[in-house]
């Protein structure tokens, strides 16, 4: 009966320390970070990725006749899976001037004088 009575002791000490007001203000801005700036991390990963390893996609026909050509689309569609560029069009709307923007950071010609 002891023994029940430290542990239970012991667990309203542990919630009692992680419960503080500047523990929980610690884990909402960790949350916070983690939702607002770390799409853009990524998706500055992925513009870096893009420029340096894959480079520019020819218009016309994909090429799949050899493993580079394939390897190139398979990393970008890899790297870019869902459409929303990372999650910052999720963070700054799908506004069409700034989804032009981010997306000519990826190479592609659309918007105002192409």
């Amino acid at each position: 009966m002891q023994q029940a009575d430290g542990q239970l002791d012991c667990t309203l000490h542990i919630l009692e320390w992680f419960s503080t007001t500047e523990r929980v203000l610690f884990y909402l801005a960790i949350r916070a970070v983690h939702d607002v700036v770390v799409p853009w991390f990524n998706f500055a990963a992925v513009v870096m990725v893009k420029r340096c390893i894959v480079g520019k996609f020819k218009i016309g026909k994909r090429d799949n006749s050899g493993g580079w050509g394939t390897f190139r689309h398979w990393i970008m569609a890899q790297l870019l899976p869902t459409g929303t560029l990372c999650g910052v069009t999720i963070l700054c709307g799908k506004h069409y001037e700034m989804c032009s923007r981010l997306l000519r950071l990826l190479g592609a010609k659309i918007g105002k004088r192409v």
